[in-house]
């Protein structure tokens, strides 16, 4: 039985920025390109749409926060309110797999 795994590596950059390398095994990469005919785009959209709705959403929470404290100032702009928000506690999810066939 072909073995499917995804692999990580994180490298975090003096400016705050991450570079991540995925490893994808020939089973899931070839799983991958039934549903999409780039991989790697597939995979950049998928990031960039799902951090640019939680961006809205974080944009929007501090932004009634400091409306109701009464401490926004005229230099706070989107990205700068994303940045200071605190980050919830949040474990890594445990995906469902036991429908998945192997």
């Amino acid at each position: 039985m072909s073995e499917k795994y995804v692999k990580s590596s994180k490298t975090i950059n003096d400016d705050g920025s991450v570079d991540i390398t995925l490893h994808l095994s020939p089973v899931t990469y070839k799983s991958l390109q039934c549903i999409c005919c780039e991989v790697d785009e597939f995979i950049v959209n998928f990031v960039y749409s799902r951090s640019a709705r939680e961006c809205d959403v974080i944009y929007k929470k501090e932004l009634e926060k400091h409306l109701t404290a009464g401490t926004i100032t005229a230099d706070m702009t989107k990205d700068s309110l994303v940045l200071n928000a605190e980050l919830p506690n949040n474990e890594m999810p445990i995906f469902d797999m036991s429908n998945n066939v192997m």
